[in-house]
């Protein structure tokens, strides 16, 4: 069985982050632009808000799509098929869900292959579509 680790978000979905607006506390930040997750044993957390243009806070992607339902009402739900992972976007309190794995990844793709790759294409498609 392999070691259970957190997930963090790319680099590339925490600048849309701090775009959008995140600024909850994280514990890792990317730095000067470059694609390396950073941790400061001296530091309690980071925020977007009092952070340098060029850094980013690193959020889990739990924690993000925690954000995304109790800010946005957006629920992102990741299902297991036969073959891989599917997502839906369901609209809270309407309960209207919607079917995006095509959409986000491409005509024909029916899953992903990992349970963290889905969520990362499903906060994408939040922060690029939805917000």
């Amino acid at each position: 069985m392999s070691q259970i680790t957190e997930d963090y978000v790319s680099f590339e979905i925490a600048k849309l982050l701090k775009k959008k607006g995140f600024d909850e506390p994280c514990h890792a930040l990317y730095h000067n632009g470059e694609n390396k997750i950073f941790f400061d044993l001296d530091v309690d957390s980071y925020n977007n808000s009092i952070l340098n243009v060029d850094c980013y806070a690193c959020s889990t992607l739990q924690m993000v799509m925690k954000w995304l339902r109790e800010k946005y009402n957006w629920h992102i739900e990741i299902s297991r098929g036969p073959k891989g992972y599917h997502i839906w976007i369901v609209t809270i309190p309407l309960g209207v869900a919607k079917y995006i794995t095509e959409e986000v990844c491409g005509k024909g793709v029916k899953y992903l292959d990992t349970y963290e790759e889905a969520c990362e294409a499903a906060i994408k498609y939040c922060l690029e579509n939805l917000i």
